[in-house]
């Protein structure tokens, strides 16, 4: 088990699924499901060129359904909070697969891609888990069955009523933090003899269910919120800060200033003035956006008006964390835009800078070129990096990812036509490429490339990409699953259940499968 320090001083997304069943194909988690209402089964379309489509959906296999129900009854039966004193409804970041999932307290394999901090086993950590929370919710809508969304209710209510921090609001979640299933307390590897909170997501949305969260826990949620300005933001008028933070008593540092996690404050921050009623509160989340916006945008090179990753001197350039925030700079606008427009305006000015900066990084086009870049210089834009296909370790996901990111920023800004040409050259590189069985292979990276078949097959309707998500999906399937269990591997090379590695994130994208199969 992690050596760690245990606090025991605890208190008892954008648009979320409102509607399970159509949620998994009209888009209301973030990019995955985003263009659903540009298809229409049964239905000739024409997409931007003039091309028609087939007038009929390729058909698809219809066991992802079940791969997905299996999975989800295993983790409702097997993987929630049944040992220690104290039983809960969460469920648990790492299992056994065997026959009876059992819970994993200690480091079952080594893997050189992997730091072990960033393990959270003996744990629930739903900032990690929110695959199994997103497909649980859909599948009340698939099946008509409502223990699927009464599972996933239970276990967020518990955990954000339980595992907030009565010091800082801060909850025990992130690459560092969890809740201990034996130990009965908020349970991580510490740094500087503290717990580190980060508000920390594995994809690249944020943290997709916070209006459900809001529903079950209303107080919960704006404590964290008021706790993310309190006590992970250094200094408020700099707006400088650290990705870490302590989490159970106020400890913060400036130095780790990335964009991403502002994006995803400003998020919550927007979204918690919508529904709070109290003046004091909302004006304090609207000095947060204003603050952070000004602070962030007063350290845009002078040169490039790039983002900089941090507010250290060497700091690079991080294309996707700058689209990251120009897309939740516009979610936070249109909240916005009644109550304080000039706040509004501002964030969508910043918004419309970063795509500029993004248009002047040069463009390779995948296949013959190198794709999307990964970190350009921050001065010249110019890359040296690149995503890999399929390779993903800490810090580093496939091109498929990044793809995905543009495609969110491109349904908010359809005009911007790099977007979607990034998108399709990306998508058309995987139509001819496949993961070899010898590497090891995350769960994420197939997820990703199934994500955007998908995304792409709703922007063109053309079947050569649903064929495509299919084929993937049976990829996973010859990679991560087998007869003994079904739960997916944590990689091909590893016979245990981790969501490190996106094993969740794989079985929500299955699900999509199965609904575009239904």
């Amino acid at each position: 088990m992690l050596k760690g320090i245990k606090s025991k001083d605890l208190v008892s997304r954008l648009d979320f699924l409102k509607a399970a069943a159509s949620a998994v194909g009209t888009g209301m988690i973030i990019s995955t499901l985003q263009c659903a209402s540009s298809e229409e089964a049964g239905k000739t379309t024409e997409h931007k060129g003039g091309t028609k489509k087939s007038k009929k959906r390729p058909e698809m296999k219809s066991h992802y359904l079940a791969m997905v129900r299996s999975y989800a009854d295993t983790m409702i039966q097997y993987g929630r909070d049944r040992y220690g004193p104290e039983h809960s409804p969460l469920f648990a970041y790492a299992l056994t697969r065997d026959k009876e999932p059992t819970l994993i307290t200690k480091i079952p394999g080594e893997s050189p891609d992997i730091r072990n901090a960033d393990r959270t086993l003996g744990c629930a950590n739903p900032g990690s888990q929110h695959g199994l929370y997103q497909l649980l919710y859909a599948l009340e809508g698939m099946t008509g069955e409502s223990r699927y969304s009464r599972a996933a209710d239970e276990a967020l209510k518990w955990f954000f009523e339980h595992a907030q921090s009565q010091e800082t609001g801060l909850v025990a979640w992130g690459e560092h933090l969890g809740w201990h299933f034996v130990e009965e307390c908020v349970y991580g590897a510490p740094r500087k003899d503290m717990l580190i909170h980060e508000f920390y997501e594995p994809a690249y949305t944020g943290f997709p269910l916070w209006e459900r969260v809001l529903d079950l826990a209303p107080e919960a949620v704006y404590r964290f919120a008021e706790g993310l300005w309190e006590h992970q933001i250094h200094n408020h008028q700099t707006g400088t800060y650290s990705r870490h933070a302590g989490y159970d008593r106020h400890n913060t540092e400036p130095g780790s200033e990335f964009p991403r996690i502002a994006a995803y404050m400003l998020d919550l921050w927007s979204l918690t003035y919508l529904h709070h009623k109290d003046a004091e509160f909302r004006q304090t989340m609207l000095n947060a956006i204003s603050s952070m916006r000004s602070a962030f945008d007063a350290r845009r090179n002078p040169v490039s008006d790039a983002l900089p990753f941090t507010t250290k001197e060497d700091a690079g350039c991080s294309p996707d964390q700058n689209v990251r925030w120009a897309i939740f700079c516009t979610v936070a606008a249109e909240r916005l835009k009644n109550d304080a427009p000039e706040i509004s305006a501002q964030l969508l000015d910043s918004a419309r800078r970063t795509d500029e900066v993004i248009s002047k990084i040069p463009y390779q086009a995948l296949p013959g070129g190198k794709g999307i870049a990964r970190n350009p210089d921050l001065v010249t834009l110019l890359p040296s990096e690149w995503p890999s296909l399929w390779v993903v370790y800490y810090g580093h996901q496939t091109q498929a990812r990044y793809a995905m990111i543009y495609s969110r920023r491109y349904h908010q800004v359809p005009q911007r036509d790099m977007y979607r040409k990034m998108i399709l050259d990306t998508v058309d590189c995987y139509l001819d490429e496949a993961p070899d069985a010898r590497d090891q292979i995350w769960p994420y990276a197939l997820a990703a490339a199934i994500e955007l078949e998908l995304e792409a097959y709703a922007l063109t309707s053309e079947d050569k990409y649903l064929q495509r998500a299919d084929f993937f999906g049976e990829q996973s399937r010859n990679l991560f699953f087998d007869e003994q269990s079904p739960l997916p591997k944590m990689t091909n090379q590893h016979d245990y259940y981790e969501e490190i590695t996106g094993c969740s994130e794989l079985m929500w994208q299955m699900l999509r499968l199965a609904q575009k199969s239904a």
